[in-house]
């Protein structure tokens, strides 16, 4: 499938907005069914480096309200980024979520084109698309989503040395998470919390601080990273 988009279009192309501007609704995911969002983790081993990316069942949630005609592209375009992505061609991928936000403006568009820019080191890029990911995610109610923008900005600042930026943005997913009582997200904002921390050379109280704290809750988390929430639905079903 040959995609021709703008990069600039997710989120400037004004006859897209105009054309759905009825889906930049306030949507809140936990009006939508009730499960707990399980984002796709993308792990760079060599810094221990761990993105989070929206799976094509969580983008599919978020357009439930979608005409059927551009929901289904959207949702098509999106899977055409995946299959991208997984083989290695980040550029294409990034191609085709802009383009399935360019069919229905989402969350999950933005964050899974940052977080394939990260892949080819467009890290610059990375944060536009997080940062304005963020504020409609905080607009639109969206709790997981904003954390998940957060937690991924949060490691884009430390590796761009921005340190301060990427240590409020990591603590912004550690508050929202713990809000939500999501220990998988909790966790992953105070490993990235310490991550940073020894980055910026504060190996003293402040850092020994950043131990997780999650198991407080007396919680597991709710799914592991690999499990896809459409399987319980369908178990629930029968």
């Amino acid at each position: 499938m040959e995609i021709t988009v703008a990069t600039n279009q997710l989120t400037t192309n004004e006859t897209v907005k105009n054309r759905y501007s009825r889906l930049d609704h306030l949507w809140k995911w936990r009006e939508s069914t009730g499960k707990p969002t399980v984002f796709e983790h993308v792990h760079l081993p060599d810094d221990r480096q761990e993105f989070l990316k929206p799976t094509t069942e969580m983008l599919s949630r978020e357009l439930r309200d979608a005409p059927d005609e551009c929901r289904g592209q959207a949702i098509a375009y999106f899977q055409v980024g995946d299959r991208a992505f997984a083989e290695g061609h980040y550029r294409d991928a990034a191609s085709a979520y802009l383009a399935s936000g360019a069919e229905a403006s989402s969350l999950s568009a933005h964050l899974a084109c940052g977080v394939a820019k990260i892949m080819v080191s467009e890290l610059r890029a990375a944060v536009e698309l997080f940062e304005a990911g963020r504020v409609r995610a905080q607009a639109r109610q969206v709790p997981p989503f904003e954390a998940a923008f957060d937690i991924n900005l949060g490691q884009v600042y430390s590796d761009l040395g921005e340190m301060e930026r990427a240590r409020r943005a990591l603590e912004m997913a550690l508050v929202l998470s713990r809000k939500m009582r999501d220990v998988s997200l909790e966790m992953l904002s105070l490993a990235q919390r310490r991550l940073c921390s020894f980055t910026r050379g504060e190996y003293g109280e402040e850092s020994n601080n950043h131990c997780p704290s999650a198991f407080a809750h007396g919680n597991a988390p709710h799914y592991p990273p690999s499990r896809d929430p459409a399987s319980d639905e369908s178990s629930n079903a029968g």
